[in-house]
């Protein structure tokens, strides 16, 4: 990774007038933004108050053991057509990135006191696991998971929920299981009668978008 150049010369030399864009944040939004101005023949100003790029993609260790991310789990849609090499592509990196599959069987996983559960890629074999972990749920689970599936069997990642229009066409797509959209899933989980144990254990995934399901909405969850 670069670093950045905090001397007194560098600061003094950077007038912004004589830049066409400037961007505040070198995250991964801010130098996508800049690769592709610069990649157009733009003068740009990229600006970071700490002393390394890269924002969430960041890791740190403990006791030169432990590795946590501070963002970026892992990435999605990263095939060969998928939407992440095709943002690579446009300023010539995608053969300088080999994206890695994540295991199949353990996506995740799971730990608690006394409990394990793996989360392994795709909707019926999570859904299967899930049932053998909690055979006292079933019917509770079945009704959770059949929404959330279909929720992300709708989502369309090259829209942006953000927008009014994006939210449209996804209540449109998820048809009878839009009412459960923005409902806190923490509300929803007691909805369709879970345990505490299982609410925990299908709350998990929300940290990767950073907040707590009593208010998180439904629509995030993807398998």
């Amino acid at each position: 990774m670069s670093t950045v150049d905090r001397s007194p010369d560098a600061v003094e030399t950077t007038r912004p007038s004589s830049y066409d864009a400037i961007i505040v944040g070198s995250g991964l939004g801010g130098l996508t933004s800049a690769a592709y101005l610069a990649a157009a023949g733009r003068r740009v100003l990229l600006l970071e108050r700490y002393d390394v790029l890269g924002g969430s993609s960041h890791v740190f260790r403990r006791h030169r053991k432990w590795e946590f991310d501070v963002g970026v789990h892992y990435i999605g849609d990263c095939g060969d057509d998928g939407l992440v090499p095709s943002i690579m592509r446009g300023v010539g990196l995608d053969d300088r990135i080999e994206w890695l599959p994540l295991e199949e069987k353990a996506v995740d996983t799971v730990l608690a006191p006394g409990f394990a559960l793996d989360f392994p890629h795709g909707w019926d074999e999570f859904i299967a696991n899930q049932l053998a972990a909690f055979p006292n749920e079933q019917g509770a689970i079945r009704r959770y998971l059949s929404v959330l599936r279909r929720i992300g069997e709708a989502v369309d990642v090259s829209e942006t929920l953000g927008s009014r229009s994006g939210m449209v066409k996804l209540v449109r797509r998820t048809g009878l299981a839009a009412g459960a959209l923005m409902m806190p899933v923490a509300a929803f989980q007691l909805a369709c009668g879970l345990s505490p144990e299982a609410m925990m254990v299908n709350s998990v995934h929300l940290g990767a978008v950073a907040t707590t399901p009593d208010v998180a909405p439904c629509c995030c969850p993807r398998s």
